[in-house]
């Protein structure tokens, strides 16, 4: 049996490295915990830092079936902080297990306090995973679509890996 191969992005290029060989465990290490930073957790999100290609990335749960207009906001929150900490060129939001539904409310409040303050922050590009769930799905289209004179470009993938190509084109 062949030895395991992991592809690693470092920009635009994707990178094959084989286990095969000792001296790959320290550069698949350095890609592994260093260029992904773990920034935020809690049981609906995992906000990662990915510093290689200067893009977060957030990860929904299914819990999010369960979380009301507060905790929304305090994820929201998190991630706008650490936007503006980390200062990315692109986010990607992996929704495909996101099931909450953002009210028209939520939808305004974020228009100012989310995508208003990614703009600001330096973030051009949004890139969203596409939930299975039908109406998560056109509750999170109009989420992003609600900010007007927006300065992001925004896309929706279904595959995780053409989404996170997208964003590190823009290197």
């Amino acid at each position: 049996m062949p030895p395991p191969v992991f592809g690693v992005f470092t920009g635009k290029n994707k990178h094959l490295i084989s286990l095969q060989q000792p001296s790959n465990y320290s550069l698949l290490f350095h890609y592994l915990l260093i260029t992904i930073m773990e920034l935020y957790q809690n049981k609906f999100v995992k906000i990662t830092y990915d510093q290689e290609a200067r893009i977060c990335i957030g990860n929904w749960t299914e819990e999010t079936s369960t979380a009301t207009a507060d905790d929304f906001k305090e994820w929201n929150q998190r991630l706008v902080e650490k936007i503006e900490q980390y200062k990315p060129m692109g986010f990607l939001a992996n929704t495909l297990n996101y099931k909450f539904i953002i009210t028209p409310d939520l939808q305004e409040w974020s228009a100012t306090n989310v995508f208003g303050r990614f703009a600001k922050a330096g973030v051009i590009r949004i890139a969203l995973t596409v939930p299975e769930d039908f109406y998560s799905q056109v509750a999170l289209e109009q989420f992003v679509d609600e900010y007007e004179g927006r300065r992001i470009k925004n896309r929706y993938f279904s595959d995780l890996g053409e989404a996170k190509t997208w964003l590190t084109s823009l290197h």
